[in-house]
């Protein structure tokens, strides 16, 4: 595989330049660009949700073209970045900041256990 280098790279290569991955690898951690991060461990408050009800921070979610008549099945959950669409089975978590966001049950399952 070959990448390439941003523009501005502190090590001075040029966006034409091609090096293979593990090269490039090498270069951005001596740039400071690029890192490996661990996720902190936090305990977080989370509901599997599967109807309206069942998440006080989940809303009726109103589809396109239909306005007037919300979703029997979706729900609507407003998050920091906007609000997102919830489908059941989703997991409501409330985040760090008091804030509410919807996550898939197979991303929970690989990211959270039981506290």
């Amino acid at each position: 595989m070959l990448l390439t280098l941003p523009t501005g790279h502190p090590n001075g290569l040029q966006c034409s330049e091609y090096l293979p991955i593990e090269k490039m690898r090498g270069l951005l951690r001596k740039g400071n660009s690029m890192g490996m991060y661990r996720k902190k461990p936090v305990v977080i408050e989370a509901t599997q949700w599967f109807k309206h009800g069942d998440h006080p921070a989940v809303e009726n979610y109103f589809p396109p073209g239909r306005s007037l008549d919300p979703s029997p099945t979706h729900g609507w959950v407003a998050t920091l970045e906007g609000g997102h669409i919830v489908t059941p089975g989703d997991w409501i978590i409330r985040g760090v900041q008091g804030e509410h966001y919807p996550c898939k049950p197979d991303i929970f399952a690989l990211t959270y256990e039981e506290a």
